[in-house]
């Protein structure tokens, strides 16, 4: 009974399923037949290993591309008011850029905590 976990949502006395083995202990010949004769019920729904990360890894490629489309246009509205390369442009861009990334990152959080994640 302790080599067994109940389901989830089973009542946690009852016997989890389980079924034999197509092998048998006589064509086996061992001793710790006993042990495995009976397998555990296969889950039905295979989960992932670590789903904050997996969460996370996809946020961020999701973040990218919104990364560069916003970059470039404030490039774009930069060199349209007469903006100038160099290092005065990045200090110029840099603050509004991460800002703007913030915001949406709080819009995506609420969207998920509203969807249940």
């Amino acid at each position: 009974r302790a080599l067994f976990r109940p389901r989830p949502g089973a009542a946690s006395d009852a016997e989890p399923d389980v079924k034999p083995r197509a092998d048998s202990c006589v064509e086996t010949g061992a001793a710790s037949c006993a042990k495995s004769f009976m397998e555990p019920p296969l889950k039905e729904e295979a989960k992932p290993a670590y789903p904050f990360l997996a969460l996370a890894v996809s946020l961020m490629l999701g973040f990218i591309p919104r990364f560069f489309r916003l970059w470039d246009d404030m490039e774009r509205a930069y060199a349209a008011r007469g903006g100038r390369p160099g290092v005065k442009k990045l200090s110029r861009l840099i603050p509004p850029a991460a800002e703007a990334m913030l915001e949406a990152a709080a819009e995506t959080e609420k969207a998920l905590e509203a969807r249940g994640f």
